[in-house]
């Protein structure tokens, strides 16, 4: 991982796939129910985020170049499927004198993979960098495991998190979780939006510097 710290690293995943986002998103979501459900919840979809990741580390590369698709590729789809997902909770009408929460465990697991496992945790931001550092040339076999490790402990951090959430929600009601939960949305819709601005203009600087190679510029 020649190009990239250590620090900016763990920085970058704690930002994209840390417990941040998911957390208010899990309290809101989880209000009412037992803390048996809600603890098989946060176990379900920490490790599916877990599994997707070690995925993408390992086989990320062999994806782009069975499937001919670039980095820039990447982050497009990834910034569109957050911005739909913000953009969605931000525009949602909010159910006044329903009860929160999740009634059956067919709905609880469906929740631990969507939104909660991704695109939450295992955030398209977060799965593109997973996939630029393990694509980077010089990386070793010692790299990726240690990478692995790195994205271990931030899911251990997001679960200490989520099974701390009855915590969250003893001093906070279930209004102030609905602003925080737009409020977040407005900031992961920003966020899609420089992910998709950014790929934009890579894509068009790798044109422009194509163009120049053929002296049209």
């Amino acid at each position: 991982m020649n190009t990239f710290s250590i620090i900016e690293i763990f920085t970058l995943l704690f930002a994209t796939m840390g417990p941040i986002k998911v957390l208010v998103t899990f309290a809101e979501k989880t209000q009412g129910l037992d803390k048996a459900i809600k603890r098989r919840i946060a176990i379900n979809a920490v490790w599916v985020a877990a599994v997707v990741g070690l995925v993408f580390i390992f086989f990320g590369f062999i994806f782009m170049e069975v499937f001919k698709f670039s980095t820039v590729a990447m982050s497009l789809a990834g910034g569109l499927i957050l911005l739909v997902y913000s953009v969605k909770s931000i525009l949602k009408e909010p159910k006044m004198g329903e009860k929160k929460g999740y009634a059956t465990d067919r709905d609880a697991e469906k929740m631990a993979i969507y939104p909660l496992a991704i695109p939450l945790m295992a955030s398209p931001m977060g799965l593109v960098t997973l996939t630029i550092v393990s694509a980077n040339r010089g990386v070793t076999t010692e790299d990726l495991i240690f990478l692995s490790i790195i994205l271990l402990i931030i899911m251990a951090i997001n679960l200490a998190a989520l099974l701390s959430v009855d915590f969250v929600t003893k001093y906070l009601s279930a209004e102030t979780l609905e602003v925080a939960n737009r409020i977040l949305a407005l900031l992961l819709a920003a966020l899609a939006m420089e992910t998709i601005l950014g790929a934009i203009g890579s894509a068009l600087g790798s044109v422009l510097k194509e163009l120049q190679k053929m002296g049209v510029l």
